[in-house]
């Protein structure tokens, strides 16, 4: 019983370390019930004024493929530049027929690095549409890779494979700078992916010394309550030279054998993969880090 009692209290004593080494570092995630659905109507882009930003000397739209006419591509451009304004974020868009024995994934991280966009710093979503594989990818940076949960990217890529699968190119495009905007201005739900960002060194430090130093205490207050009660060792109830092997043998029983079946056939899922096969967080060629993901149309 006496064991069981110190079992129990040490078990007390890890429990409350943990505690106190979690729940600090656990307060800086987002758990907020109240943006159910992301709150796309609360939201409303209708009345932004196109021509009233230009800051930001680069390209937004890069058609390497020739999905869009002029004006199209001088609109989308636009779109990206006045939504990307107001909601602090750098949307670039790109086509291609091709990815130079890339990956998508690969393809879309390089072309972000080595154009170096990003609104105010690196925070930026690019949309790379690959129309020789037919496939789409979402390379998220920065805070956005925060905002652009699991959930969140397999939602937008679905939304845009839609539209590009029906041949409505310049919709899917505007569904990308919409909806990319209206998810980073949103905050990360309950029940959604995010990473922890941003936690300060200090706090850590501070919770971690707490944390000991609570159950350093602990320790001490249990190991002083069992000083000087322990009687008997197990030695105590051990007779000398009483043990003797008479006999020994070995029995054999059974054998059991299972046979499966391995499936070796290549199986894919169409439509969005937020955080398919190397997407997730992860870091570029260029030692940068990006989240993403993608699918087909």
């Amino acid at each position: 019983m006496r064991m069981i009692r110190r079992y129990i209290s040490f078990l007390a004593a890890v429990a409350l370390t943990l505690g106190m080494c979690c729940a600090p570092v656990y307060g800086f995630y987002y758990d907020d019930p109240g943006y159910d659905d992301f709150g796309y109507d609360s939201y409303d882009y209708d009345d932004y004024g196109y021509d009233s930003y230009s800051a930001g000397s680069y390209d937004r739209v890069y058609d390497m493929y020739g999905l869009f006419s002029a004006d199209e591509r001088s609109s989308l451009d636009a779109m990206c530049r006045q939504y990307g304004a107001d909601c602090g974020l750098d949307l670039i868009i790109v086509t291609a027929g091709s990815t130079g024995g890339k990956s998508d994934m690969e393809y879309a991280d390089d072309f972000y690095d080595a154009h170096e966009f990003g609104y105010e710093g690196e925070t930026g979503v690019l949309l790379l549409i690959d129309m020789g594989e037919r496939q789409i990818w979402i390379s998220t940076a920065g805070a956005a890779i925060d905002q652009f949960t699991e959930e969140r990217i397999d939602s937008l890529v679905d939304e845009i494979a839609g539209e590009l699968a029906d041949g409505d190119y310049y919709e899917g495009c505007e569904t990308f700078i919409q909806h990319s905007c209206r998810y980073f201005t949103t905050e990360v739900s309950a029940g959604e992916v995010r990473r922890a960002r941003g936690v300060p060194l200090g706090m850590i430090c501070v919770s971690l010394a707490a944390a000991m130093a609570i159950a350093a205490g602990v320790l001490y207050a249990l190991y002083r309550s069992y000083v000087g009660t322990m009687t008997a060792d197990h030695l105590t109830y051990l007779q000398e030279n009483t043990l003797s092997v008479t006999r020994s043998g070995d029995r054999f029983l059974r054998t059991t054998m299972a046979v499966h079946r391995l499936d070796t056939a290549n199986r894919s899922r169409p439509g969005g993969m937020g955080g398919g096969p190397g997407g997730g967080v992860h870091t570029s060629g260029g030692g940068s880090t990006h989240g993403g993901g993608g699918g087909s149309f």
